[in-house]
């Protein structure tokens, strides 16, 4: 029983063993997005460059499927693959299986056709690569691994509507005693193409003075039609988090990442001519500095008050 086990066990850790070598170094795929402007009745062919990046020839296959925006940080939900309409329709893969000898690349043409009675607006699908594994014994059946996207954003031009709101913009938390403050904006896309909104924030403390300014989205996230995207970035001054915790400990955050009374952000974005802006107020009192500093005010005040009346009474004997 023991033994049977023991091979059970050596048996297990083997397939794990070689799972992760084929999941590890399998293939390359570039770019990751494709980004395709067309108008209706207009054709053009996109090349994906793939790479084996295994020491043996290899052969890969493929699929397309449609996908829509899911959650708010740019997740994509993959629709199944019977949902044909749109996109998925208009893209032609020449060749179901691409021969690619080992360490090599090669380039597979993807050709996208529109109606001539598309509507316009975005239209978005995901060319999957998998590498195609003979099983054992058999030449019909196959096994496919773990498959790599290309992600196809494509824009028919006509009546486009590129138009955006910034739903929300808040600074967390509104009332603290010293920084980090996280800055969150969620914006939403009402028009019919997808977005790439840039923009900044801008901090101005009580004075007008403008303390910290940050770029949002620089990496140029795109917010796809009907859907909401949430940027985020925070004004901090120092990493403090190696502190400990305790009276003196969050003094010396105070200290590290210091700021006081009321601060207004405000946030502009613009994307394909349209600007939007939108402020949010929050207050720091680091309210253990100011007790300490007014605590020594007091000893001062104290001390010299002492001292003069020492003063006026040796006046006084002299």
């Amino acid at each position: 029983m023991f033994l049977f086990r023991a091979r059970i066990l050596i048996f297990f850790l083997v397939f794990l063993c070689v799972l992760g070598v084929h999941s590890a170094a399998a293939f390359t795929v570039a770019p990751a997005i494709q980004e395709v402007s067309l108008r209706p009745a207009e054709s053009k062919v996109v090349n994906i460059k793939i790479t084996n990046d295994q020491n043996r020839p290899r052969a890969y296959v493929f699929s397309i499927q449609k996908f829509i925006p899911k959650g708010s940080l740019g997740q994509q939900e993959f629709l199944p693959l019977t949902d044909t309409s749109g996109l998925p329709e208009w893209m032609y893969v020449s060749q179901p299986v691409l021969q690619i000898g080992a360490n090599q690349s090669a380039t597979l043409p993807v050709q996208i056709t529109i109606p001539a009675d598309a509507k316009a607006g975005g239209y978005y699908a995901a060319l999957f690569i998998s590498e195609q594994i003979d099983v054992a014994g058999t030449t019909e059946s196959v096994s496919v691994l773990p498959r790599t996207g290309v992600l196809f954003l494509v824009t028919v031009n006509g009546d486009l509507i590129q138009n955006f709101n910034i739903a929300s913009f808040t600074g967390s938390p509104q009332n603290t005693n010293r920084l980090p403050i996280s800055l969150e904006a969620s914006v939403e896309n009402v028009g019919n193409v997808h977005l790439s909104p840039t923009g900044e924030v801008r901090i101005q403390n009580m004075f007008g003075q403008t303390v910290a300014k940050y770029e949002v989205n620089a990496s140029g996230a795109r917010v796809l039609p009907s859907s909401t995207r949430v940027f985020q970035t925070a004004w901090n001054k120092v990493d403090d988090t190696h502190v400990s915790s305790g009276f003196f400990s969050e003094l010396k955050k105070e200290w590290l990442n210091f700021a006081i009374g009321r601060y207004e952000a405000s946030l502009s974005l613009q994307a394909n001519g349209v600007e939007k802006t939108q402020p949010t107020i929050f207050y720091v009192w680091p309210w253990r500095l100011m007790s300490l500093v007014g605590l020594t005010f007091i000893v001062v005040v104290a001390l010299l008050v002492l001292w003069f009346r020492r003063y006026r009474r040796s006046l006084l004997v002299g």
